[in-house]
C-alpha cells in the first residue's frame, strides 16, 4: 500500500489512533484524530525539535544552549522552556511542531523501503502538543515534491552528462603553439543557481 493511499484511508474512515513507520533505526510516528493528523514523533535527529528550530533560522545556537541546560535541569519540554524565556511565543512552538510534523511526512514520501502498522484507536502521548494538518493537503504537496525530485534529478542527471561532454571535447582539442590543452573543470557552474 502506498503511502497516499495508506493517508486517504485514515482520513475517508475518520481513524485515530498511530501510524508507526521503521525504516533501519529510524522510526517516525503520525498520530491521528478523527481522521486528522495531530502530531507526530521520531527518532531521527534531522527531526529534533532543536535541530528544526536552527534549520529555521527560529532560534540561534546560544538561546537553543540555554533553554536545553533549562530542560535537563527542571525536566520542563523544550517548546515551554523557549516560551518561559521569551525566545518565543506559544503559536511560534505550534507553528514549528506543524513545520517538523509535514516535513517528516514529507520524507516518508521519499522511501523507498520501510515497514508501518498502524495502532488503531492507541492513545496520544501525554507530551503531545496538538495541531491538526489536513491529510489530504499532505498528500497533495507530498506527490508535487515526488514530481519535482524526480524533475531535479533528470535536470542533474542531464547537466552532469553536459558538463562531462563539454570537459571531454575540450581535453580532446590539441594544444595549439605550445599552449596547456585545458583542464577539464568538473565543478559547479557558478553561473545557475540549482
Amino acid at each position: 500500500m502506498s503511502l497516499t493511499d495508506l493517508l486517504q484511508f485514515l482520513a475517508a474512515a475518520r481513524k485515530s489512533g498511530t501510524l508507526k513507520f521503521d525504516q533501519g533505526k529510524i522510526t517516525k510516528q503520525v498520530f491521528f484524530q478523527n481522521g486528522m493528523i495531530v502530531g507526530s514523533k521520531s527518532n531521527d535527529p534531522r527531526e529534533y525539535l532543536g535541530q528544526v528550530l536552527l534549520h529555521y533560522g527560529k532560534v540561534d545556537e546560544i538561546q537553543l544552549k540555554v533553554a536545553r541546560e533549562i530542560q535537563r535541569t527542571t525536566g520542563a519540554k523544550l517548546g515551554e522552556v523557549l516560551v518561559e524565556q521569551g525566545f518565543l511565543t506559544e503559536d511560534d512552538v505550534l507553528n514549528i511542531l506543524k513545520t517538523r510534523t509535514l516535513d517528516a511526512i514529507y520524507d516518508l514520501f521519499v522511501w523507498t523501503d520501510g515497514d508501518f502498522q498502524f495502532y488503531d484507536d492507541d492513545p496520544l502521548p501525554d507530551d503531545l502538543l496538538l495541531i491538526e494538518v489536513e491529510p489530504t493537503n499532505v498528500i497533495m504537496e507530498g506527490i508535487y515534491r515526488i514530481d519535482e525530485l524526480a524533475r531535479y534529478r533528470k535536470r542533474a542527471a542531464a547537466r552532469n552528462h553536459t558538463i562531462l561532454a563539454n570537459a571531454l571535447q575540450r581535453a580532446d582539442r590539441p594544444a595549439q603553439s605550445g599552449a596547456r590543452a585545458p583542464q577539464a573543470d568538473l565543478g559547479h557552474d557558478r553561473t545557475e543557481n540549482c
